[in-house]
C-alpha cells in the first residue's frame, strides 16, 4: 500500500510503498488502496493460494480439515482434529467443508479419522459409547444387538443387552424372555408355576 512518512495508508501524496501486515491482503499491485483485513475463516494468500504471513494479494477459505481457530483471520489456518469437523459458527454444529470457524465432536454413531469432511455414519445397529469417536474401530452394536461374525444381530430369546458394550447377557436363573433384542433385564419374567 502506499504511505507516508509514518508507514500509514494516504490515497495521494505517497512517499514510499509498504507490504501489507500480518493478516490483511491487498488483491494487486495496481490497487492503491488500504490494506484489507482477512475475513473469519479464511487466510491470507499469495497469489499461489499459500499462506502469507506479509505481502498477501488475496484471501481463501480454510480448506476442508482446517478451520480459522480464533474466528478472527489471523494467522493460517489450524487442523481439526479427529474426531470433530468444522462448522460454519462458533458453538455451531452445521457442517461446512471449507472456510470452517470452529469445530463440533462427531455425534453419537458417527467419527472422523482425520477431522476432514462430515463424520461418516457407524451403519444400522451400531453406535458410539461418546461422541467425538476417530474410528470405525470406535462403533459398538446398539442396546439389544450383540456382534455375531463381524455384523450386529439381535440379542436372541433369554437374553438382553442394556449397553453398547459386550455381549447379550443370559436371564437370571428361574427368569425367561421370548423376546428378540430385548435392552433390559426386565424383559427377563419369573418362571410360572405349572409351566
Amino acid at each position: 500500500f502506499t504511505s507516508n512518512a509514518s508507514d500509514k495508508y494516504v490515497a495521494e501524496g505517497a512517499v514510499k510503498q509498504v507490504a501489507c501486515p500480518q493478516d490483511t491482503y491487498q488483491l494487486t499491485s495496481n490497487d492503491f488502496g488500504a490494506c484489507q483485513d482477512v475475513s473469519s475463516g479464511k487466510f491470507a494468500t499469495k497469489s499461489d493460494n499459500s499462506y502469507a504471513n506479509t505481502i498477501a494479494t488475496h484471501e481463501e477459505n480454510c480448506p476442508s480439515g482446517k478451520y480459522d481457530n480464533n474466528a478472527d483471520g489471523k494467522g493460517d489456518c489450524d487442523d481439526i482434529p479427529a474426531g470433530s469437523y468444522g462448522v460454519q459458527s462458533i458453538g455451531g454444529s452445521t457442517y461446512v467443508a471449507t472456510g470452517a470457524l470452529d469445530t463440533s465432536l462427531c455425534p453419537l454413531g458417527t467419527y472422523n479419522t482425520d477431522g476432514s469432511g462430515e463424520c461418516d455414519k457407524c451403519g444400522e445397529g451400531y453406535t458410539t459409547a461418546t461422541t467425538g469417536k476417530a474410528s470405525q474401530s470406535d462403533c459398538t452394536c446398539v442396546f439389544g444387538f450383540t456382534l455375531v461374525a463381524g455384523k450386529c444381530e439381535l440379542c436372541p430369546a433369554g437374553t438382553y443387552k442394556g449397553d453398547n458394550e459386550g455381549e447379550c447377557k443370559v436371564c437370571a436363573l428361574g427368569k425367561f424372555s421370548s423376546a428378540l433384542g430385548a435392552m433390559s433385564s426386565s424383559t427377563c419374567q419369573d418362571f410360572r408355576p405349572g409351566y
